[in-house]
């Protein structure tokens, strides 16, 4: 369960983000047919990203900040804040398949340090997703054994 509360902050701060931009009608959203990841987002991404053999080639142990803090009481309820993002993730992907992902750069959750494009900002939440879903997989394979 601790990797599901790992994805509700990570992931979850990118959905924040990602809704802001959306809906702050000073955001200027262009669609383009080619999208160039910036420097930070297309590496990090990448490194987080398993391979298309379902390797996950840079492993890492959660940042502090982002290890949930134990409480018995919220394990379940972890998997219904995880679905419930990824169905805000898929409803911002229908808007941003109607209006664009070139606008404004996205904070990352280290802070202003690394600014996303916006795609590079939903690439990465996937992208960490991916790496976890892998990893849960893989538990419950090693389950049934």
């Amino acid at each position: 369960m601790e990797r599901v509360g790992d994805l509700n902050l990570s992931c979850g701060h990118y959905l924040v983000q990602l809704r802001k931009a959306y809906e702050d009608p000073r955001s200027r959203f262009t669609r383009s047919d080619l999208h160039r990841p910036g420097y930070w987002g297309g590496m990090l991404t990448n490194t987080m990203k398993p391979t298309s053999d379902q390797r996950i080639k840079w492993p890492m142990p959660t940042l502090k900040i982002f290890e949930p803090r134990q409480a018995p009481t919220k394990r379940l309820a972890s998997l219904d804040e995880f679905i419930t993002m990824l169905e805000g993730f898929h409803a911002l992907l229908d808007v941003a398949a109607a209006r664009g992902m070139e606008g404004p750069r996205i904070t990352s959750t280290l802070g202003p340090l690394f600014r996303f494009k916006v795609a590079d900002a939903f690439s990465f939440a996937i992208a960490h997703q991916e790496r976890h879903l892998l990893q849960v997989d893989r538990t419950l394979q090693a389950l049934k054994a």
